[in-house]
């Protein structure tokens, strides 16, 4: 990951949860857009809740 903002996830789970987001993120683009992506649309495509972001 690296960005600079967070420290990177050790657990595999948190490292799975990341890429969930990372993965849906693309998919949020992709199908609407830079003004169609929210964190709400991230994490419905993630199957996660919103505060786990």
């Amino acid at each position: 990951m690296g960005t600079g903002q967070r420290k990177d996830p050790s657990q595999q789970r948190s490292q799975a949860t990341v890429a969930r987001i990372l993965s849906a993120t693309g998919q949020v683009l992709r199908a609407k857009g830079y003004t169609g992506c929210s964190t709400n649309a991230i994490a419905d495509a993630a199957g996660i809740s919103k505060d786990d972001m």
